[in-house]
């Protein structure tokens, strides 16, 4: 085991020549023996050594006291006094410097061992403290910058549903400065309160461990100006050490845009729907299959299962191949390529219908929409062709 290394700050040229002589004897190693202040700090920084044995009164413009703390908060080197006495005015200064021990003068050689073993042992476990401290310090503070760029709501809930930690991100969600929300109840300020219980219930069960919690939902959220949120969540229990459940911790994804934008569609296919029902022509909207070798339903209008004698549930879903089989309706299929491919509408000249119960002329007049779909509009044009004929 290497020897500890001592630095001595020691004015008395005698006592420090016998200083010297017992820390050898002890079996320590002396890197520098200084009378001034100023000496030891230069010293301390050159050495680096182990622990500092310093005398408070000695010459100079710095004490004792003085230059343990400048060597303190410089270099970081622990120090124990040696005095032949101290007054109430050096005892509260030596202690702002948090002095690793301290020996008295006339120093006996038992007792100067058992104060730097003391201190040395003492020095070295508050190394290792600060050092973990240093792991956990670090940890932390990669945590909080990840809470601090992160781009959706973090926020952790204590077993009784109060908001432990908030993400700035979740703050602009929220719309409420984190001292509005730290401390309160999630449920109660933050969300809708119709079926809160039912929620409520559900966070007892996950925290109590009666059931796994749910990966992902979606729900609305109340911001402070009261208008809402839809957020979609994934959680997950928090953990004590001994692995006992001690609160929830969730990511929410503002997906406000999204719900609107979905609820727009709906409303859209709604009105679609309306409009095309309310023709008195057929419609027929297809989606193109192998690049236009064929063409598969996905709408029809009421009109158009009287003039197709097929309901909407037979049709939607096949292709215009499967539903009408033959070399009869390839020239079908080729317009509606043609007008897929080149985006021009079309018109099909008058085309006879056979089924087992009617004969038919339908005409088609196909054109393409802009998200890439062909719509068919057509009627039954069989009363006006008897009538000519």
């Amino acid at each position: 085991m290497s020897k500890a290394r001592i630095l001595v700050l020691e004015d008395e040229a005698v006592i420090a020549m016998e200083l010297e002589s017992q820390l050898q004897n002890l079996g320590y190693q002396v890197t520098s023996v200084v009378n001034t202040g100023d000496k030891a700090i230069v010293k301390a920084e050159a050495d680096k050594p182990d622990l500092m044995l310093m005398d408070i009164r000695i010459q100079g413009d710095k004490d004792g006291i003085e230059t343990a703390e400048i060597i303190k908060n410089r270099f970081g080197i622990p120090v124990a006094f040696s005095t032949a006495y101290l007054d109430q005015e050096r005892i509260e200064r030596a202690k702002i410097t948090m002095p690793f021990g301290y020996v008295l003068k006339p120093i006996q050689e038992r007792d100067l061992k058992v104060t730097l073993e003391m201190a040395l042992y003492v020095a070295k476990v508050d190394a290792e403290r600060r050092k973990a401290e240093g792991f956990v310090k670090h940890e932390r503070n990669l945590a909080q910058q990840y809470l601090d760029v992160a781009g959706v709501l973090l926020i952790a809930l204590d077993l009784s549903g109060n908001v432990t930690l908030i993400n700035p991100k979740g703050c602009e969600i929220l719309g409420y400065e984190k001292e509005e929300i730290i401390g309160y109840n999630w449920f109660d300020k933050f969300l809708l309160q119709e079926g809160i219980e039912e929620v409520k219930k559900v966070f007892n069960q996950i925290i109590t461990g009666d059931i796994e919690p749910v990966e992902y939902y979606e729900n609305p959220i109340f911001r402070k100006d009261g208008s809402q949120r839809f957020v979609a969540w994934h959680n997950s229990v928090l953990r004590n050490s001994s692995g006992e459940i001690i609160g929830l911790f969730s990511s929410g994804e503002d997906i406000t845009k999204r719900k609107n934008a979905e609820k727009a569609l709906k409303e859209s296919e709604n009105l679609l729907h309306e409009v095309i029902n309310s023709m008195e022509k057929a419609i027929a909207i297809y989606e193109v299959v192998n690049n236009g070798e064929d063409f598969r339903f996905v709408e029809t209008n009421e009109f158009a299962e009287k003039i197709m004698h097929y309901k909407s549930e037979d049709v939607i879903g096949k292709t215009l191949k499967e539903l009408f089989p033959g070399e009869a309706f390839l020239g079908l299929v080729e317009k509606f390529k043609e007008t897929y491919l080149t985006g021009k509408s079309t018109t099909i000249p008058l085309k006879q219908y056979k089924d087992d119960r009617i004969t038919q002329w339908v005409e088609n007049y196909i054109f393409k929409t802009p998200s890439g779909k062909v719509v068919a509009m057509f009627e039954d044009t069989t009363e006006k062709r008897n009538v000519v004929e």
